[in-house]
């Protein structure tokens, strides 16, 4: 199914097979959930939904009924999974055919995928015989994308004397948003030098823009300089926006002699996950 933020949206309807309980006269049917692991959460459009896990989406289980004889049906009940009730269905000419219809709900938030497994059964029981739906669910987040935001950091003016005592300095703290959407995949982040990818150094081609010579720019991740082309292994994503934190700063190239002006640079952050 797809993944949204957004609370109590649509994701994925799925309908059962049927079961067919034949009867002479009009009557009640027991319906008896046997049905393990759901929790209440909240009504969506007026219907009780459930979650399987604190990170699940929700998801609503709706009884249907249609009679034989294509008269009028009752409305889709919805399963209470700990309580049986009484359904009526209609004689006659038959009896009726059941189906449930599974409706998944986004919960607002991250969300878990989950492999299949059992969720339990829901028996009808009437005079006619006696039927059993089993569940088994498991669902999966496709077409789900990390997304990077521009950071743009803007250095302050550093002077000749500063940059020439330690050769580096005007040290400035960034952040580079990423929104990943679905929790606990394995994310690794590449960088690389927008104005020249094969650049492999920790200094940054000047980009468009720049008139300093003698001087360049440099990107560092947890206290070390990043050489262009670098990929790293980052974490399993939260589900949530992280903040990935960076600093920019100039270096001096003793190589060039030194002439004033404006120095731009340009990384391009990739984060592959899987």
């Amino acid at each position: 199914m797809r993944f949204v933020q957004e609370p109590d949206v649509l994701l994925h309807q799925a309908g059962s097979s049927p079961i067919t309980l034949h009867c002479d006269a009009s009557e009640d049917v027991v319906v008896a959930p046997r049905l393990l692991g759901l929790r209440y959460v909240r009504d969506v459009d007026g219907w009780p939904a459930f979650e399987i896990s604190p990170d699940s989406p929700l998801v609503q289980l709706l009884l249907d009924a249609m009679p034989l004889d294509d008269s009028e049906g009752v409305e889709p009940a919805p399963i209470d999974p700990l309580n049986d009730f009484a359904h009526p269905i209609s004689g006659g000419t038959g009896g009726s055919k059941f189906s449930f219809i599974l409706s998944f709900y986004s919960r607002g938030g991250p969300m878990r995928p989950q492999t299949q497994r059992a969720l339990g059964s829901v028996q009808i029981q009437g005079s006619g015989g006696m039927g059993e739906f089993q569940f088994e669910i498991g669902y999966e987040f496709q077409g789900t994308t990390c997304a990077l935001l521009d950071a743009s950091p803007v250095l302050d003016p550093i002077s000749a004397d500063a940059l020439d005592v330690n050769g580096t300095g005007g040290e400035k703290e960034f952040a580079v948003q990423m929104d990943c959407g679905v929790p606990g995949r394995a994310v690794s982040l590449e960088i690389y030098d927008a104005s020249d990818r094969s650049n492999s150094s920790n200094i940054l081609a000047p980009a468009a823009g720049s008139s300093a010579q003698g001087v360049g720019l440099q990107v560092l991740h947890n206290g070390l300089t990043l050489p262009m082309g670098r990929v790293w292994a980052h974490t399993d994503s939260t589900g949530a926006s992280e903040r990935i934190p960076f600093t920019a700063r100039y270096i001096g190239l003793p190589s060039e002699p030194l002439l004033a002006g404006d120095i731009v640079g340009q990384a391009v952050l990739v984060a592959n996950y899987y």
